[in-house]
Parts: C-alpha cells; structure tokens; sequence
C-alpha cells in the first residue's frame, strides 16, 4: 500500500500492530489494533502525487 500519513495526536491510540479490516456488511475499511481494538469504524483513503 505505501507510506501512510497519520495525524499526529492519534498516534498515542495506535499500536505497533494495526491492520485495515474491510466491514462486509458495510464495504467500509475498519481500523483494528492487536491490543487498543477498533480505532475507527470508516477509514478514509487517499491518493497523493508527490513530485508531480
């Protein structure tokens, strides 16, 4: 997937383990922890062109 850019003060929430989950019911990407659980249930996704 590539580097992926965080805010900084949800860093203190995440784990060294994070694993994006996709929600069947919902065909939404889930944000998931090995210890801290669901962070957020609607991950948004993206595109940045760096150099263009």
């Amino acid at each position: 997937m590539g580097p992926i850019a965080i805010k900084g003060y949800s860093k203190m929430y995440m784990d060294e383990d994070m694993t994006l989950e996709l929600n069947e019911k919902t065909q939404m990407l889930r944000l998931k922890g090995a210890n801290s659980g669901e962070l957020t249930a609607a991950v948004n996704v993206e595109r940045f062109e760096v150099g263009v």
